[in-house]
């Protein structure tokens, strides 16, 4: 993925930026991700390691062609868990300063979709705590993605590490129809808990049936 010109995270546009202390900086943004300019967040005077990790799409999955990824997520709780996250790590370790972005939107092949970089005046700090931070995104914070694959089949994935239990990796799509009553999308981007909806539909008269619906992880459920 190209590095950008040199411009900070808060420049770019359609994102929402947000900082947790004066030194930690979280982002959920539909514009590409610029290592230099995550490194240049976390840069300073003090800081003898900056670690950083990018999560990139790749090509295959499972002996199928990825075309690309397609992330969706509500952005404010998002967000609200990042900064839980640079909260947590500043607790466990001496940082000097942490930046996470998230992408949403459409990801290609070998264009990142996440990246965190941490400073620190010693390398072991901001290498444990950029591995800390990325485990526990991957396990609390309510992004998800649809895989799309050569000739146009797709499926949303089901994260694994989510920590919230089956229910929290359980999804519909956008208006999909349940026992004959049409589900909207909800607020956190077109998904809602498949619990959540059969909870909806009975206490409504609607009633709970079989159910269809893709894998991924949804939110607050």
């Amino acid at each position: 993925m190209p590095e950008g010109a040199g411009n900070s995270p808060q420049d770019q546009s359609s994102s929402s930026a947000t900082a947790t202390s004066p030194h930690d900086l979280v982002m959920v943004t539909d514009q590409p991700l610029e290592l230099s300019a995550m490194v240049a967040a976390v840069a300073g005077p003090k800081c003898g390691a900056i670690s950083t990790f990018l999560g990139v799409t790749r090509d295959t999955h499972n002996g199928k062609t990825v075309v690309r990824l397609e992330y969706e997520g509500y952005a404010p709780m998002a967000e609200k868990e990042l900064r839980k996250i640079c909260e947590q790590a500043r607790q466990k370790w001496s940082i000097e300063k942490i930046a996470i972005a998230h992408r949403l939107g459409v990801t290609a092949v070998e264009e990142a979709s996440v990246i965190i970089a941490v400073s620190s005046v010693h390398r072991r700090e901001s290498l444990e705590a950029v591995q800390y931070c990325i485990d526990t995104l991957k396990a609390t914070v309510p992004i998800w993605y649809l895989e799309v694959y050569e000739g146009d089949s797709r499926v949303w994935k089901e994260n694994a590490e989510w920590s919230g239990g089956g229910c929290c990796r359980q999804m519909v799509p956008t208006n999909t129809t349940v026992d004959g009553t049409s589900v909207a999308a909800s607020a956190a981007g077109g998904a809602q808990c498949i619990e959540t909806v059969a909870h909806e539909l009975h206490d409504s008269g609607s009633g709970a049936g079989q159910h269809h619906h893709h894998h991924g992880h949804c939110h607050d459920c």
